[in-house]
């Protein structure tokens, strides 16, 4: 087989993600999140975004929930950063264990909605270390207009906040 020299920073990134440094717990971390929300069912809303903080990076969330009317309940889901912990490069989970969704305003005619979110986290970590908790406070925004007739939403925002807390 030939050694080819493209292979060596993508051996070593690999190297840097599964290291035992990258397997440490998250630092207790507090960080503001923006993002948008990509994909949304009756019981279900996926997003993606920034985080900027202690630990600044992308993240992505799933969030399961009750339908989704003036109040939801979270019911599950899971959530992951990628960031740097320790100099290293990481990803850093956990699961929604708990939470509620709440509608803010919007509740008649066809104007924006806005909905307070609060997730629970669990088994927050990076790699097998995953034992601490957290939180994710935010604010949901649904955009709506009308067209030809019909009510329609065509995209959502979130901006909040969120606290990681290592076991």
């Amino acid at each position: 087989m030939r050694w080819r020299g493209w292979t060596v920073p993508i051996v070593a990134a690999a190297a840097l993600v599964i290291s035992p440094a990258a397997a440490m717990a998250a630092p207790a971390a507090s960080d503001s999140v923006s993002g948008l929300e990509y994909a949304a069912a009756t019981t279900q809303g996926r997003f993606v975004g920034l985080a900027s903080g202690a630990l600044p990076g992308a993240w992505s969330v799933t969030v399961d929930h009750t339908p989704l009317g003036t109040s939801a309940a979270i019911t599950g889901g899971d959530f992951h950063l990628a960031t740097r912990l320790h100099g290293t490069l990481a990803t850093v989970t956990g699961e929604f264990t708990a939470g509620t969704v709440r509608q803010l305003s919007g509740f008649t005619g066809c104007v924006d909605q806005r909905f307070a979110v609060h997730g629970v986290l669990g088994q927050v970590g990076s790699g097998a270390a995953r034992r601490g908790t957290g939180t994710l406070d935010a604010t949901l925004t649904h955009y709506r207009a009308t067209i030809f007739g019909h009510c329609l939403t065509y995209s959502a925002s979130v901006r909040g906040s969120l606290s990681l807390t290592p076991s």
